[in-house]
């Protein structure tokens, strides 16, 4: 099992109170989308449940409480989307991983990200999870690079 990005994933976790007693330390959604995409590499031949909880991630990251970011401290990376919110959630979230994330969960995870095939194969596998698209693959192809290029603080 690899266990690259799990101390970045347990730095960057949050507080959530359940009562007034019980507090559970929970991953970040920056944290969850490293330790996916690293699950994915190790078992998505069998398994794409990663792949599409990537794909869910990449759709949603905008609506997770981060609009006002979008159109605010953001706003750069919302311009180099040409202001497509469905591109900046994974931008985004890419960006927010880059701060998370130690020198050797960024580099490997940009390296995974960067290797063709295997970015194809995430892309193939994502596809289920956006099957609402004109062309599912063009989609998540599309997602991939942005998320890749936020982690690449580009």
């Amino acid at each position: 099992m690899n266990v690259i990005g799990y101390d970045d994933a347990l730095s960057s976790a949050i507080d959530i109170r359940l009562d007034e007693t019980l507090n559970v330390r929970v991953a970040s959604l920056p944290g969850l989308a490293l330790l996916k995409l690293f699950a994915w590499a190790d078992r998505g031949l069998e398994n794409h449940k990663d792949a599409l909880d990537l794909a869910t991630m990449f759709r949603t990251y905008i609506d997770a409480g981060n609009t006002d970011r979008a159109y605010g401290e953001a706003f750069g990376l919302l311009e180099k989307v040409e202001y497509d919110l469905d591109l900046m959630g994974p931008r985004l979230l890419g960006h927010d991983v880059r701060h998370i994330a130690g020198s050797i969960a960024l580099d490997r995870a940009v390296e995974l990200l960067n290797d063709v095939r295997k970015s194809e194969m995430l892309a193939i596998h994502m596809t289920k999870e956006l099957n609402h698209a004109d062309d599912p693959l063009a989609t998540a192809q599309s997602l991939i690079t942005q998320f890749r290029l936020g982690l690449e603080d580009r």
